[in-house]
């Protein structure tokens, strides 16, 4: 008869702390201090730094915001800006 080990009662999905910064559009290294430092949930799994996918889901929620509302109560659109325009725009030139 084969031995068989208990499965946790809980289910806890990991991500490495690489994965979580592509996610979040950080730096690898500011991940990392986000995790040293305790804004983020995280463990060590050997050598590897880990983060639970719910705290994606809890930073992500944390980092957005309402899109702005117009006189009218409609929803307005979020310009987006070209990288030209932002260029411009530091030199001092624009429209």
């Amino acid at each position: 008869m084969k031995k068989t080990r208990p499965q946790p009662a809980v289910s806890l999905q990991l991500m490495p702390i690489a994965e979580f910064a592509r996610v979040m559009g950080m730096s690898v290294w500011t991940a990392r201090a986000w995790a040293y430092r305790g804004r983020i949930a995280s463990c060590k799994v050997g050598k590897l730094l880990q983060v639970p996918v719910s705290e994606t889901v809890r930073v992500f929620a944390e980092g957005l915001r309402p899109r702005a509302k117009r006189a009218g109560g409609a929803v307005s659109p979020v310009p987006k800006s070209t990288k030209a325009e932002a260029g411009a725009v530091r030199a001092g030139g624009g429209a």
